[in-house]
């Protein structure tokens, strides 16, 4: 643990040049660094869950392969955090993942609350729109909902909220029924 640790410290004291490609290969070559990150997630104290959880991010995006078998913990760090940005940037490494059957009326019930609850941030509800597209190849009566609360939230929401509901009205648009 000690190690995840000074790797997220000497993150946080580099944030002028956060270069993520570094930091994920640092992981990448660190695999052991893994399931401590993942609990630094859950960590109570300043910047542990926040940088983890940014760091693991960047690894889903670079090296994909080395998180998908801890996608199940990766949810639940999602249910387990009250830190907005945590459950930001786990929502977002979960898109390079195909969905798993893991929680997913909980799950589903999760990401339906963060696209309505205007307490929660464009990104957030752009990535819980992406997720839940995952699921209407099992669930197609979710169509309807989604499609309802993404064209409500258009009216009031921001130009990034607007952008990535379109492309989800888009996709939407494809699917039959």
């Amino acid at each position: 643990m000690q190690a995840a640790r000074e790797l997220i410290l000497t993150v946080r004291s580099n944030q002028e040049s956060r270069d993520f490609k570094y930091y994920a290969g640092l992981v990448a070559a660190q695999e052991n660094l893994i399931p401590d990150l993942l609990a630094l997630c859950l960590d109570k104290e300043y910047p542990f869950p926040q940088y983890s959880s940014w760091l693991l991010a960047h690894v889903a995006d670079k090296h994909p392969h080395l998180l998908k078998r801890f996608q199940s913990q990766l949810i639940d760090i999602v249910f387990g955090s009250t830190e907005h940005s945590v459950q930001r940037n786990i929502a977002g490494a979960l898109l390079n993942f195909p969905r798993i059957a893991y929680k997913e009326g909980e799950w589903l019930e999760l990401l339906f609350h963060f696209l309505q609850d205007p307490q929660f941030k464009v990104a957030l509800k752009s990535y819980s729109m992406q997720l839940i597209l995952g699921f209407l190849g099992d669930y197609p009566e979710l169509k309807g909902e989604l499609k309802s609360i993404v064209e409500n939230g258009m009216e009031e929401g921001s130009p990034a909220y607007r952008a990535g509901a379109r492309k989800v009205l888009k996709h939407l648009e494809k699917i039959s029924g």
